[in-house]
């Protein structure tokens, strides 16, 4: 019921209440938008590697490149719903991988360690966390 005031009030103060409440009714009630758990990648390789989003679309965009020196972990709080693409290239601009790794549901988190596949290339391995409803 608090929420629902303070929601009321941010809105009463806005010039254009109308847009802001679509907006917001929108956010709460539209599942595309609902989060999942943690999406993650772990560099068990001995050398910096660079990690990239590749975002859907009709054009080809490019998120922000991420650099992972041995041993580093990066997480991020996926959207549930369609895999993700990644494009994971070592130092010198080599790709070691380009496709698509799957998106955690609502009540997992996923880490994908990286290690050395022996042949000169990566493999990706899942770590799945089950998330447990009790701690909310």
């Amino acid at each position: 019921m608090r929420l629902l005031a303070t929601i009321h009030r941010t809105l009463c103060r806005c010039k254009n209440a109308g847009l802001g409440l679509i907006v917001v009714v929108s956010f709460l009630f539209t599942p595309q938008l609902s989060f999942a758990g943690i999406l993650g990648f772990k560099n068990e390789t001995s050398g910096t590697l660079e990690i990239q989003e590749v975002r859907p679309g009709p054009l080809v965009r490019l998120g922000k490149a991420i650099k992972m020196i041995a041993s580093e972990t990066f997480s991020d709080t996926a959207s549930s719903g369609a895999d993700r693409r990644f494009i994971i290239t070592d130092g010198k601009g080599k790709v070691l991988f380009d496709g698509y790794v799957q998106s955690p549901s609502a009540k997992e988190n996923i880490i994908y360690s990286i290690k050395p596949d022996g042949k000169g290339g990566i493999k990706l391995e899942p770590t799945r966390t089950l998330l447990d409803d009790k701690k909310k």
